[in-house]
C-alpha cells in the first residue's frame, strides 16, 4: 500500500470514530409530561382531555411502555387509614420515599379528608381505590419528598392533586420543585398548583439516562400550610441492552479473504519491485 493510500485510510478511519465519540456525547434533553384538571374531586373527574391530568397520564403510559418495565404503586396495600409514614416513610419493591422539612404524610382515605373537600387537599386517583398519600406542610420550613430508587429509572410520573390552594404571600399558588440529576448534569422543573387545587399529572422521560434519586421541594411558607395528595407513583426501568454476538465467519469465507489478502500482497509486491527497477 503507498504512503498516500494508507494515510487516507488513517484519516477515514480517525472521521468514523469521531462521528461515533460525537454521537455518543450528544443527550437529548427530559420531555416533561404535565396535564391539569382544576375541577378534580375524584378518580372519575381526572379528565381525558390532552392537556387534562387523565389524558396526559394515559399518553405518559403510552410512551414508556416500549421503553421500559413499568410498574406502578398505589395505596391501596396499606390496610388501616391515617397511616402515619412520615418517620418510616413509604417502601416499595422500586423506591423509598422518605420526608425532610417540615412535611408530614399518611395515608389516609378520601373519606377521611378534612372538611375544606377532596378538591383542595388531594385524594385518591387509582380506578376503584379510595387510598392516596396526603401531605400537610407548614411552620415556615421547606419540605421536600426524597425520592430514591432501588434501580436506575429513565422515567417516573405520578399524580399531585390539591397541589397551591395556599396563598404565598400576596398570591396563589404554591408549588413543587422536581430536582434530578441526570447524564448532563442537573435537572430541575417547577409544578404550579392551582388555587382551586384539583389534580395534576406530572411525568418525565430521560431515556438513556439513569437517574438514581429525585426530590421535589415546596418552598417554605408562612402562617400558613399547604394540603396536596400523591398517588398512583409510576417507575420506569429501562429494558437491558442487549448487545448480539460477533458474526463467526464460515470456513470458506476465511480462506476467500485470506487468497483476496495474498493478491493485494503480490500486487503490491510486484508494483513495488517494478518502480525499483525502473529507477
Amino acid at each position: 500500500m503507498s504512503l498516500h493510500n494508507s494515510n487516507r485510510l488513517m484519516t477515514l478511519v480517525a472521521g468514523v470514530s469521531a462521528v461515533f465519540a460525537s454521537s455518543a456525547a450528544v443527550h437529548a434533553a427530559p420531555t416533561y409530561f404535565t396535564g391539569t384538571t382544576n375541577t378534580a374531586k375524584s378518580s372519575t373527574t381526572l379528565g381525558t382531555g390532552a392537556t387534562q391530568a387523565q389524558g396526559v397520564h394515559d399518553a405518559f403510559l403510552a410512551d414508556v411502555s416500549t421503553h421500559g418495565t413499568v410498574q406502578t404503586f398505589t395505596f391501596e396495600s396499606y390496610a388501616a387509614a391515617k397511616t402515619n409514614v412520615t418517620t418510616t416513610g413509604v417502601a416499595s419493591p422500586d423506591f423509598n420515599l422518605t420526608f425532610s422539612g417540615s412535611g408530614k404524610g399518611r395515608v389516609d382515605s378520601v373519606n377521611a379528608t378534612p372538611s375544606k373537600g377532596a378538591q383542595t387537599v388531594g385524594f385518591n386517583t387509582t380506578a376503584g381505590g379510595s387510598k392516596s398519600l396526603y401531605i400537610v406542610q407548614g411552620n415556615g420550613q421547606p419540605e421536600a419528598l426524597n425520592f430514591t430508587f432501588t434501580k436506575p429509572v429513565s422515567a417516573f410520573g405520578f399524580y399531585v392533586t390539591g397541589l397551591g390552594n395556599t396563598k404565598v404571600g400576596a398570591a396563589y399558588p404554591s408549588t413543587l420543585t422536581a430536582s434530578f440529576t441526570d447524564g448532563s448534569g442537573a435537572q430541575s422543573i417547577v409544578l404550579h398548583g392551582s388555587k382551586q387545587g384539583g389534580a395534576e399529572f406530572f411525568g418525565f422521560t430521560d431515556y438513556g439516562q439513569s437517574i438514581s434519586s429525585l426530590t421535589f421541594t415546596e418552598a417554605a411558607l408562612t402562617k400558613t400550610i399547604d394540603q396536596f395528595s400523591i398517588d398512583d407513583i409510576i417507575t420506569v426501568e429501562p429494558f437491558p441492552v442487549v448487545i448480539p454476538p460477533a458474526a463467526v465467519p464460515e470456513p470458506g469465507q476465511i480462506a476467500t479473504l485470506m487468497l483476496g489478502a495474498f493478491g493485494l500482497f503480490v500486487a503490491g509486491f510486484r508494483k513495488s519491485r517494478r518502480q525499483s527497477l525502473s529507477n
